[in-house]
């Protein structure tokens, strides 16, 4: 097979190129390897959020900060999270956790004790799980 001259300058050039820009890129990386961060649990991110900022303002890490301990509902539709500190800087509770879009929000902030009236709206299957689990308690009128 007879490649033309200028066919074979223009390859020559291409692979001339692709080996500066390889080079260049490890020389501006300095070698550096690729991160990969391991993968968190969908809603790790919303209780931490949940939860808030500590005093140097950083939100806790899940397993680092605390574990949570999950019920799925509905199809993981609806999540009971139970929040377990490992350094104390918060107390154990409960948060409840509904996906919508396939995105999950804080229907009931981290707590370990709830107003009757915040289990309206809920699933009868999450209600129930969550009076075995939290203090549910009746309002004083006027309060």
């Amino acid at each position: 097979m007879n490649i033309g001259r200028r066919t074979f300058i223009a390859i020559c050039v291409l692979a001339l190129l692709c080996v500066v820009a390889i080079s260049a890129h490890n020389i501006i990386l300095g070698g550096a390897r690729s991160v990969t961060l391991a993968s968190a649990p969908p809603y790790a991110g919303v209780i931490s959020q949940a939860l808030g900022e500590n005093s140097q303002h950083q939100l806790p890490v899940d397993n680092v900060d605390y574990t949570v301990t999950t019920q799925n509902f509905d199809n993981a539709d609806w999540v009971v999270g139970e929040i377990i500190p490992l350094k104390q800087n918060f107390d154990q509770s409960v948060v409840v956790l509904e996906r919508s879009n396939g995105i999950y929000r804080v229907v009931v902030n981290p707590t370990n004790a709830l107003p009757a009236g915040a289990l309206i709206g809920i699933p009868n299957d999450v209600a129930n799980y969550l009076r075995s689990h939290v203090a549910i308690y009746q309002p004083t009128p006027g309060e």
